[in-house]
């Protein structure tokens, strides 16, 4: 039998402290096998998947890193929704010439993280980004959807099973064959 994965690349821009770690833990709580190099062995819908994640802090990073990286699956913009001056910050342009360069065609996800509510501390006094700024600036990047973290599993769990359904239909309509066979060696690792 042949061991079929399909091999995903995500991107995910922002600051290390503001929800970047959080995903790599929620990935490695997925993984069926520990990660190596930020790289997650995980199932879904009995697909094997091989999700290598790329960590930035500016989208110009992912520009800057193309002969290295050359395509990605997905990217996640995090921002803090506790800081007005990050959403100021993703600018249109940056992003346009990403595009360009990688012809990119993947997921895109705008998620803002609670940190606050996160973390147990409830600061109702603290400035918080409305959700209509989320979501213009959700539709002025062109992305597909947007996140507002506030409960860690249960956010990232929705958000990642958005990412990996996107990636799971790309793989069935581009190579039936081959999704048929990851099928089944997904099927038996899931029994393992």
């Amino acid at each position: 039998m042949k061991k079929i994965n399909y091999k995903m690349h995500l991107g995910v821009i922002g600051e290390s402290d503001k929800g970047k770690n959080m995903i790599l833990e929620f990935l490695s709580h997925l993984a069926i096998s520990p990660s190596i190099n930020n790289e997650f062995q995980i199932i879904h819908q009995s697909i094997p998947l091989k999700v290598k994640v790329f960590q930035v802090e500016k989208i110009k990073d992912f520009v800057e890193l193309y002969n290295s990286i050359e395509y990605l699956d997905g990217i996640i913009q995090i921002l803090d929704l506790h800081d007005p001056h990050s959403i100021s910050q993703i600018l249109q342009d940056n992003y346009l010439e990403f595009y360009n360069l990688y012809n990119f065609q993947g997921s895109k996800i705008l998620a803002a993280v609670d940190m606050n509510l996160i973390n147990g501390k409830i600061d109702e006094e603290k400035l918080r980004i409305s959700r209509l700024s989320l979501v213009r600036k959700t539709q002025e990047l062109n992305f597909i959807y947007c996140f507002e973290i506030s409960n860690q599993q249960s956010d990232f769990t929705e958000l990642f099973d958005k990412i990996f359904d996107d990636a799971i239909l790309k793989f069935k309509l581009s190579n039936p064959e081959l999704y048929e066979q990851a099928l089944i060696y997904g099927n038996m690792l899931s029994n393992q």
